[in-house]
């Protein structure tokens, strides 16, 4: 998003949801695809996350389903406590 503020481009959630939710699938994609065979990796945004976002709004799910059943999540996962000292809202995270 920062990318697209700096630059003056559209894919925002607030101007093009869907050209956003896009771009963030992409690039979600592309950490997984980065990530080596048994090397162990974090990310705070995984792709059943773009499921859900797109699923919120109510986009088209299909495309989505065929493209994430090819792309498998360990087994095993954990889930911590918010964080209240860094969540926040600022210009960019309302």
């Amino acid at each position: 998003m920062d990318e697209q503020l700096k630059t003056g481009g559209h894919k925002l959630p607030w101007k093009d949801r869907r050209g956003f939710q896009q771009a963030v699938f992409a690039r979600r994609l592309d950490f997984y695809q980065s990530v080596k065979s048994r090397e162990l990796a974090f990310s705070d945004l995984g792709l059943p996350d773009q499921l859900a976002f797109a699923r919120c709004r109510k986009a088209n799910l299909a495309e989505m389903l065929d493209v994430l059943q090819n792309y498998r999540y360990f087994s095993h996962m954990f889930i911590t406590s918010p964080w209240n000292k860094i969540y926040g809202t600022d210009a960019i995270r309302k």
